[in-house]
């Protein structure tokens, strides 16, 4: 465990700084934080080969945790759907899930679950990093209760078009993604580039919401998802991290791009951006 702190220490480092320099990261996690990636790929798998029945059972989608059918959401127009089907984990929806008769069984959600941890270690060493550069003396800012993972999966080889997610960006802070084959492109300047990773590697995207945080110095990633029409299927895990509902936040540097603007009011505004519900609406109701 010390080893895996170290690591994730190192990384969160250089993603902080290349951040700043290039507007995105592509750090090394280690394997330990891969492995546990890879787990949650090979159940993923699993899970997925179900039929459409049995997998709309492991779902509250109210709070859009558990599956989510292809089709639901998409990049930035509802007559162009995302291609995939989704698994979602909000910590936020621990005390809901407790009590939901699926989620004992489903080894997927569990896994997903237990990674919450290492994934917000990293943001937050992120987040550390950039404050040091940016405004030592602000108010920190860490992973919340309305960060999240998603599972995507593509069967690309069933579709068509030449494009399974459309050009957009995530509108969070920062998402954090490892896929198990290429399609995942990202614009640089005015062109798009595909992303290559190595074994122990996983991108960092920055979003609208960090732009908002730092006065524009750090733009949001557009990207977009290739079909590369492969007969196997196309796995991605990605770490959305939002900042907290449960107060306020100070933008690090203020400016024209971001005066009067309310950091809170605007995670929740463009949480509505892919079609589903708001941050805020899909927040669990108390027992």
């Amino acid at each position: 465990m010390k080893g895996r702190g170290r690591i994730l220490q190192v990384s969160s480092r250089k993603a902080a700084n290349d951040l700043l320099n290039n507007g995105f990261a592509i750090v090394d996690v280690g394997s330990g934080f891969i492995k546990h990636i890879g787990h949650i790929f090979n159940l993923g798998k699993e899970f997925f080969a179900q039929d459409r029945t049995t997998k709309i059972e492991h779902a509250l989608p109210r709070v859009i945790e558990g599956y989510l059918d292809l089709g639901t959401e998409y990049s930035h127009d509802k007559a162009r759907p995302d291609l995939c089907e989704s698994f979602f984990v909000w910590p936020r929806n621990q005390e809901l899930i407790s009590r939901s008769g699926w989620a004992a069984d489903n080894k997927l959600h569990q896994a997903m679950a237990c990674s919450n941890s290492l994934y917000s270690a990293l943001a937050n060493g992120i987040f550390e990093g950039l404050k040091q550069e940016i405004s030592p003396a602000a108010i920190p800012l860490k992973s919340s209760e309305v960060s999240y993972l998603q599972l995507n999966y593509y069967r690309s080889a069933q579709h068509d078009r030449d494009f399974l997610q459309d050009e957009h960006e995530d509108c969070h802070l920062i998402t954090i993604v490892k896929s198990t084959s290429s399609g995942l492109e990202i614009k640089l300047k005015d062109s798009f580039q595909p992303v290559a990773l190595g074994e122990n590697e996983v991108l960092v995207m920055p979003g609208s919401i960090l732009t908002l945080m730092t006065g524009g110095l750090i733009l949001p990633l557009y990207h977009r998802v290739r079909n590369n029409r492969s007969p196997i299927d196309r796995q991605s895990l990605m770490f959305f991290v939002n900042p907290s509902l449960n107060e306020q936040h100070k933008p690090w540097i203020e400016n024209e791009t971001n005066r009067g603007i309310n950091i809170r009011q605007a995670t929740i505004d463009r949480s509505s951006n892919f079609g589903l519900p708001t941050l805020e609406d899909a927040m669990p109701k108390k027992p």
